[in-house]
């Protein structure tokens, strides 16, 4: 999960939105207004719903094209069951909530590192438990 909290206003343009998320270095925005929730933009949102339709990003406002949430993760929300969400709702991003607070955003590529760092372990464990049978 990333955590923090970058998000737009329903009332921003596409083009605000994809500038935040240049100089974010990120795939998507939480659309948030008064505190509440209302979904999400993300760069592929921004690909297929404005770019590729011709219409001007600098005109369409984020609430016309966002993604509606209806569904977030928990924290302590098993992984392959996170991953599982994503995959039947095919999305990339989804909020993670806590006490009805957005704490961060899970995407495939969070679930892709942990996935290499665990690998990563295993092959660590399998060389020391190898150099040991060795005797080295």
């Amino acid at each position: 999960m990333t955590q923090g909290i970058v998000s737009v206003s329903p009332d921003a343009t596409v083009y605000e939105a994809a500038k935040k998320m240049k100089n974010e270095n990120i795939g998507s925005l939480l659309v948030i207004d008064d505190g509440e929730l209302l979904g999400i933009m993300t760069e592929r949102l921004i690909t297929l719903s404005v770019v590729a339709e011709g219409l001007d990003p600098k005109k369409i406002k984020i609430k016309d094209v966002m993604f509606e949430n209806a569904v977030s993760l928990f924290p302590d929300m098993d992984l392959k069951k996170a991953a599982m969400v994503l995959e039947e709702l095919e999305i990339r991003y989804c909020p993670v909530i806590e006490h009805g607070e957005v704490i961060g955003i899970l995407s495939v590529s969070d679930i892709a590192n942990l996935i290499e760092h665990f690998i990563d372990c295993v092959f660590a464990e399998l060389g020391v438990r190898a150099r040991k049978r060795r005797g080295t």
